[in-house]
């Protein structure tokens, strides 16, 4: 049940607008800065749920590494795969948000990549003989995905994959064939599926997920609709539909990520992927109905199933 979690840090600056959103004037408001990034929110949150989660990262030798290194041991996430680089080692994402928690705007300062390729050919043969499963963002960079497909091939590991900018899967659609699971939400699935459907139009977002396993060779595949729930496919081959949890929005970022760990704990558990997709969409539920971007400050003892 020992799981990596693969991929860098971001620092979320993140903004909220008292009242309607002037991009020309001055907008009062409540600014947090908190740990961020996908692969940051899955490995907090599969740590909280209950699952031995290491984290292949690197960080800088700086003092916002050293809280973010903090809160990760706090939250049980062993670090004992992080490499520590002078600088350029950790992402920045500025986000500004409207009083009811939706994303006005973003910027992002990118990682160097090259530091988490150089501490991923470090530590990877290393870390695969010592764990069962690998999450992870599968358009970090071709090289990085390579590796992993190699290392997925060459032993019994589980994948776990969600795309980030699709620069990578877009251009490689073999690397489905050595996921477990692939969670995407329906923006992504229209462009790697190359077709247009409504999110609402939950009869043919059911045969598009479909298309994940019968196209790609995906054992199973999940496809999040937004406020309209998600489709999965499941190992038998069967579709299904799974609705929201209603909550009262007061953030949406970590939202996605929330949904896809709840996934994968449930399924590294032997869980099925009905199961699954219900975890997922109360632990998203649970993440956007507060101002954290993971799980560790929440309640998630029901969801350690």
């Amino acid at each position: 049940m020992k799981t990596a979690v693969l991929g860098n840090i971001f620092i979320d600056y993140k903004g909220w607008v008292q009242s309607a959103y002037d991009p020309a004037g001055r907008n009062q408001g409540n600014i947090e800065i908190v740990p961020g990034g996908v692969a940051h929110n899955v490995a907090e949150n599969l740590a909280c749920l209950g699952i031995p989660t290491y984290f292949l990262t690197t960080l800088n030798q700086d003092s916002i590494s050293e809280m973010i290194s903090k809160r990760l041991l706090t939250n049980h996430v062993s670090l004992d795969y992080v490499g520590k680089f002078e600088r350029d080692a950790i992402g920045m994402w500025l986000a500004l948000l409207d009083k009811n928690g939706n994303l006005l705007g973003s910027v992002s300062h990118l990682p160097n990549l090259k530091l988490l390729e150089q501490q991923v050919k470090n530590k990877l043969y290393e870390l695969t003989h010592s764990i069962n499963n690998i999450a992870m963002d599968i358009d970090l960079n071709a090289d990085i995905a390579n590796l992993i497909a190699e290392s997925v091939r060459s032993s019994k590991l589980n994948l776990y994959a969600l795309p980030g900018n699709l620069s990578v899967i877009s251009q490689n659609y073999d690397l489905f064939k050595y996921m477990q699971c692939f969670v995407c939400n329906d923006i992504e699935a229209a462009k790697l599926l190359n077709t247009s459907f409504q999110p609402d139009d939950l009869a043919s977002a059911q045969q598009l997920v479909k298309k994940f396993k019968t196209e790609f060779g995906v054992p199973q595949a999940v496809i999040t609709l937004g406020e309209h729930g998600s489709v999965y496919v499941d190992i038998e081959g069967n579709t299904g539909f799974q609705p929201i949890y209603p909550a009262q929005m007061i953030d949406c970022t970590g939202a996605g990520d929330a949904f896809f760990s709840a996934v994968t704990a449930y399924l590294i558990r032997g869980k099925s992927l009905p199961e699954a997709t219900a975890a997922g969409a109360k632990l998203a539920s649970l993440i956007i109905s507060n101002q954290e971007n993971t799980c560790g400050q929440l309640p998630v003892h029901d969801l350690k199933a």
